[in-house]
C-alpha cells in the first residue's frame, strides 16, 4: 500500500497520472475503469464482472496487458495464480481498494494537552483513565473522520469547486445565515429550513429540518469572493 511504498528504500513510486489539469490522480476513476491517460486500456474496466450483462470483452483488461507485456519483451513470466479476493456482500462482485482524500482532525496538536487534562480526571476505576485511556491519548494519531457512504452525518464543509475556498458550519443558526447571503447572491432561490426557529430547542422544531445529504447536498452556499460552495459529499464516521 501507500505507507509501504513510501517507505521502501528506494521509495517506491506511486501508480499515478496527471489529469487534465495535472494533477496526480488514481490509474483507474471511481466507475471502475482506467482513465483515458491510459492509452489503449483507457475507459476499460478493470474487472470483467462489472460491465453490464453480455457486454464483457473476451479477453479481461489484466489479459490484455499480461498480452502485452509478454509480446513486448517485459514480462518474465506470466502465470494464472489462484488466491482469495474480497467481494462485495451485497453485489457479489470484485472490490476495489481505491485512494481516497480524506478529512482529518488534527489531533496530534493538541494530544499533549488532552494527556495532561485527562489527569485531571479522578477517574473510577483509575486504571481506566491512567491505563488504557491514558496511553491512548499519549499515542494519539491524526483521526480520519471522513466516509465515503450515503447515510450518515453529512460532513458539514462547503467548498468551491477549485478547493481555494471553503467554510466549516458550526450550527443551524449558522447554516440559514450562510443561506441567507446565498440567495442575496443569487445562489439558492430560498432558505430550505425556513421554518425552523433560531433559538428554539425543542424537538418539534428540530422536526421542521432534515439534516441528512439528500437534503443538504442541495444547499448551495456563496464565497467571499462570490463564488458557490458545494457541500463536501463525505459523511463523518461515528463509529
Amino acid at each position: 500500500d501507500a505507507m509501504v511504498a513510501k517507505q521502501a528504500v528506494p521509495e517506491v513510486p506511486p501508480m499515478l497520472v496527471l489529469d487534465a489539469h495535472g494533477n496526480p490522480v488514481p490509474l483507474v476513476d471511481l466507475q471502475g475503469k482506467f482513465r483515458p491517460e491510459m492509452g489503449e486500456f483507457g475507459g476499460k474496466y478493470v474487472k470483467n464482472e462489472y460491465y453490464a450483462e453480455g457486454e464483457a470483452p473476451e479477453k479481461s483488461v489484466d489479459v490484455e496487458i499480461a498480452i502485452k507485456l509478454k509480446t513486448e519483451n517485459k514480462a518474465f513470466k506470466v502465470e494464472k495464480y489462484v488466491h482469495s479476493y474480497p467481494n462485495c456482500w451485497r453485489t457479489d462482485k470484485p472490490i476495489l481498494y481505491y485512494p481516497l482524500d480524506s478529512w482529518f482532525i488534527k489531533v496530534t496538536d493538541v494530544k499533549e494537552k488532552m494527556f495532561d487534562l485527562n489527569e485531571t480526571i479522578n477517574w473510577k476505576p483509575k486504571s481506566t483513565g491512567e491505563g488504557r485511556f491514558g496511553n491512548w491519548l499519549k499515542n494519539a494519531n491524526d483521526w480520519n473522520l471522513s466516509r465515503s457512504r450515503f447515510w450518515g452525518i453529512p460532513l458539514p464543509i462547503w467548498r468551491t469547486e477549485d478547493g481555494t475556498e471553503q467554510i466549516c458550519i458550526g450550527s443551524v443558526e449558522e447554516l440559514k445565515a450562510a443561506m441567507a447571503k446565498s440567495i442575496e447572491a443569487g445562489m439558492m432561490t430560498e432558505d430550505i429550513f425556513a421554518n425552523f426557529e433560531v433559538g428554539n430547542m425543542s424537538e418539534e422544531n428540530y422536526e421542521t429540518i432534515d439534516l441528512h445529504k439528500n437534503v443538504v447536498d442541495k444547499i448551495i452556499l456563496v464565497s467571499a469572493s462570490g463564488k458557490p460552495m458545494k457541500r463536501e459529499s463525505d459523511l463523518i464516521d461515528v463509529g
